[in-house]
């Protein structure tokens, strides 16, 4: 993973989690940095689903690995954990997050026909 860009992380279970409380813990060192819940991540069945933001990704420290993990409880009280994954955090040239800018899309070219009939 690349400070400063977004990515999306996808976790596949074998337990249907639509109903669970999911938690996706990201730790460095022993350190939680950033934990997703909720509105934050999307559940299909099987498959979390977490977007994370430019300003997600650069609270990473560069040069070192993030540890992420998913954590769910069921209604009944089931709790259970993911392995935990480590994913190397590379750094980027320039610090910040990138500003999206639209196109200028005034185009000044004259196409009327300035041609005169006979």
């Amino acid at each position: 993973m690349r400070r400063g860009t977004t990515c999306r992380h996808t976790f596949r279970t074998n337990v249907d989690l639509t109903n669970a409380t999911i938690f996706v813990t990201y730790q460095q060192g022993k350190s939680t940095i950033l934990e997703k819940t909720g509105n934050d991540l999307t559940v299909q069945a099987r498959k979390v689903i977490v977007n994370l933001t430019q300003e997600d990704t650069l609270s990473f420290t560069p040069n070192t690995n993030v540890v992420v993990q998913l954590r769910y409880i069921m209604e009944d009280g089931t709790a259970d954990a993911s392995n935990t994954i480590a994913i190397s955090v590379q750094d980027v040239l320039k610090e910040g997050e990138i500003t999206y800018v639209a196109p200028n899309n005034t185009d000044t070219t004259d196409t009327t026909d300035t041609t005169e009939g006979a």
